[in-house]
């Protein structure tokens, strides 16, 4: 009990120590919570990333154009 004068304090009460509330901390897993909330998120393993596409030359890339309005051409007329 804490007194203060006019006042009475139960430190020991159910308002501050609920007892519905059961708090099973690990000494491991507040370490583990610790270290999670201060160390920098990690970066995927270069190894994983996929390799950078290959370069395409002007000339592919217009004969990709020309297929494709020759595509969309004929997609428009089967429609019909």
């Amino acid at each position: 009990m804490y007194a203060h004068p006019g006042l009475t304090i139960q430190l020991n009460s159910t308002f501050i120590n609920p007892a519905s509330e059961v708090i099973d901390d690990r000494d491991a897993d507040i370490e583990d919570r610790i270290i999670n909330t201060f160390t920098p998120a990690e970066e995927e393993d270069p190894a994983s990333e996929r390799p950078p596409a290959p370069r395409v030359s002007h000339q592919a890339a217009i004969d990709a154009l020309e297929t494709l309005l020759l595509y969309c051409l004929q997609s428009d007329t089967n429609t019909g």
